[in-house]
């Protein structure tokens, strides 16, 4: 089955030892001088509606705790399948959004080499020129939600890795990208709790995001 949030099948693992999550690597855009955001179009990359919701509402909480307004796309545009670009900015022009956060999983990877999970190698990155990152948020988001990732048989111990990345909502520059882990997490609120919480203050002491007056 191809699964992009397979976060959401943790609960159905055999893991071990508390969860804990941090980040593996974060880049800031230097060119990025506008204001900082402060209203939110919040996306989750995933084939499964449950997932995107989960995902998009724990999000949209963690925002919202740092003033920042925050749509779930999940309300705005339902859909079972990728969104469309005509539909995301119907919804950007309509709200007045200022930004659009997306997030996709990269890899569940485990303790033990029987089965590895499939999916792309995971290093500490620095977005390059050139697409997916810098094509746009959408281009962005379509390439994430055409990859799969298949969780491995055998668990010991589970890690998993998220990105989010954040663009400005007028042009599609991308304004931070982030890559999070979590460790022996045991079910999908031990890794969208705490990822959503790391991730929403990191843009707030950069002060990529701020209140909305």
């Amino acid at each position: 089955m191809r699964r992009l949030f397979t976060v959401l099948a943790i609960g159905q693992l055999t893991v071990f030892g508390c969860s804990d999550t941090g980040f593996l690597s974060t880049w800031v855009n230097p060119d990025f001088s506008k204001p900082a955001l402060s209203h939110v179009l919040v996306i989750g990359v995933s084939e499964q509606e449950s997932g995107r919701r989960f995902w998009e509402g724990a999000f949209a909480e963690e925002l919202d705790n740092q003033g920042v307004m925050a749509e779930e796309s999940f309300l705005l545009i339902p859909s079972r399948g990728a969104l469309t670009k005509e539909a995301v900015i119907a919804v950007v022009r309509e709200k007045k959004l200022d930004g659009v956060l997306v997030t996709r999983l990269l890899a569940v990877t485990q303790g033990r080499d029987e089965s590895p999970a499939s999916a792309a190698t995971v290093v500490p990155h620095v977005p390059q020129h050139g697409e997916p990152y810098y094509g746009g948020w959408y281009d962005y988001y379509t390439r994430a939600h055409a990859l799969s990732t298949e969780p491995g048989e055998t668990v010991a111990e589970v890690v998993v890795t998220l990105e989010t990345n954040l663009y400005d909502a007028k042009t599609g520059t991308l304004v931070w990208s982030g890559q999070t882990q979590t460790f022996r997490p045991s079910h999908a609120a031990d890794v969208i709790g705490p990822t959503t919480q790391l991730v929403a203050m990191e843009l707030a002491t950069k002060k990529l995001i701020t209140a909305r007056n």
